[in-house]
């Protein structure tokens, strides 16, 4: 009886204790974490094509474009790039256009592209696209 009157005290002073501490993650929690887009680190799908992989081949793509000079052999500067409708055709579901916004930010930023955009074949989504077809 007198070492369960003292194990209560004991157990109860345990869980103060430990209650306040600081909390972190366990299992697989503890191991999540943000990755950069460069990073050779990240999720791996084998048999199945993520977004990742998407961004990943958008990034090369980028480098190439301006590492090889690309654009500067154009023969207006600068270059006119024309991006047209881009349809997911694999059976996982990501954002398209997310993905083309942001190679077309990068483009701009470079200052060495001007992009004519249309919606399908034929239908202009700005009077910027308009104005560039006509100058060409």
């Amino acid at each position: 009886m007198k070492t369960t009157f003292l194990r209560i005290p004991f157990l109860l002073a345990l869980c103060v204790l430990f209650s306040c501490s600081e909390r972190r993650p366990i299992g697989r929690k503890a191991d999540a974490r943000y990755i950069e887009d460069s990073s050779e680190k990240g999720l791996v799908n084998i048999g199945k094509i993520n977004s990742q992989d998407f961004t990943r081949a958008a990034n090369k793509l980028l480098q190439d474009l301006f590492v090889k000079g690309a654009l500067t052999k154009a023969p207006d500067q600068p270059a006119i790039l024309h991006v047209g409708e881009v349809r997911n055709d694999t059976q996982t579901y990501f954002d398209t256009d997310l993905l083309l916004q942001a190679i077309k930010r990068d483009l701009l930023a470079s200052n060495r592209v001007r992009i004519s955009t249309t919606d399908g074949f034929g239908k202009p989504t700005d009077q910027y696209a308009k104005e560039v077809r006509a100058s060409v």
